[in-house]
């Protein structure tokens, strides 16, 4: 904080202390800076948007975590560039590379197979994901509900009206959870996905274990988990669906958030809409 006294005024000052000691501590204080990855800063995004901050506070402590790293390690420069990737550097899979997907998920991980094919049938992020106990599964009204997270191996209430929510799920989802609900390893939380030992499930083992494994089983480089959650909302978009619908779907805080992180989506959609009206008349 020394640097930060020298360089800012006593009320911005503050806000970066209180960005640190409430958020940013608490969530990179195990890791060594020059360890933090682009998916750990996509994953607090994603955290932080869920408990209710604003776009402007997240890219706030974003700004001041890089420059933290920038000052301590002189060769972060270009990994800052890559903390700024712009929401429409989203990789959209076609219908046919997300059943290729789901189908090898199906044959050569068995046990990863349910999780992927509700994250794509769903929107929900992974950390959301991780967190569902079988108790969350509304079987007979076709929704999952959504009101945690999983944060460092514990459970995480969510706060906020808008990421507390009932996500629709389709019956054939439904009827692979119910098949998985007898197969999945039994722990001491009732979780959907554990691990292979019935615990939380960590985050990063299941990405570096399964979803990477599997993309590249599939050739689908670069994907992201949360790429799973842009396909779905990306669908829903090109159905038509209310941009309210979309919003609830995946717990953003307002109709406005959603619309600027699926602008592209949207126009596209609308120009081949207007294209089809035309050819009525």
């Amino acid at each position: 904080m020394k640097y930060s006294n020298e360089i800012c005024r006593a009320t911005t000052l503050k806000y970066y202390e209180s960005y640190l000691i409430n958020h940013i501590y608490p969530y990179f204080g195990h890791k060594i800076l020059c360890d933090i990855t682009l998916e750990d800063i996509e994953n607090y995004k994603t955290l932080k948007k869920q408990q209710g901050l604003t776009v402007k506070t997240v890219n706030n402590h974003i700004s001041l975590l890089g420059t933290i790293i920038s000052k301590y390690n002189s060769d972060f420069k270009i990994k800052k560039e890559e903390y700024s990737k712009k929401e429409s550097e989203i990789i959209y899979l076609e219908k046919e590379q997300i059943k290729n997907l789901l189908k090898l998920a199906k044959t050569s991980y068995p046990d990863f197979y349910p999780l992927i094919l509700t994250a794509i049938n769903t929107g929900i992020t992974r950390s959301e994901i991780l967190a569902l106990q079988w108790d969350d599964i509304n079987w007979n009204d076709f929704t999952i509900t959504v009101n945690k997270s999983i944060f460092h191996g514990k459970f995480l209430s969510h706060k906020t009206k808008y990421s507390k929510r009932e996500v629709n799920v389709s019956q054939a989802v439904l009827n692979e959870l119910n098949k998985w609900q007898n197969a999945c390893p039994k722990g001491e939380h009732n979780l959907v996905f554990p691990s292979p030992a019935g615990e939380i499930y960590d985050p990063d083992n299941m990405i570096k274990r399964k979803f990477i494994p599997l993309c590249r089983k599939a050739g689908i480089e670069n994907l992201k988990f949360c790429d799973m959650r842009d396909n779905y909302a990306a669908l829903l978009i090109k159905l038509n669906f209310p941009l309210t619908y979309v919003q609830q779907q995946l717990g953003h805080s307002s109709v406005n958030v959603t619309a600027e992180r699926y602008k592209k989506i949207i126009e596209q959609n609308f120009v081949l809409d207007f294209n089809t009206l035309e050819a009525i008349f």
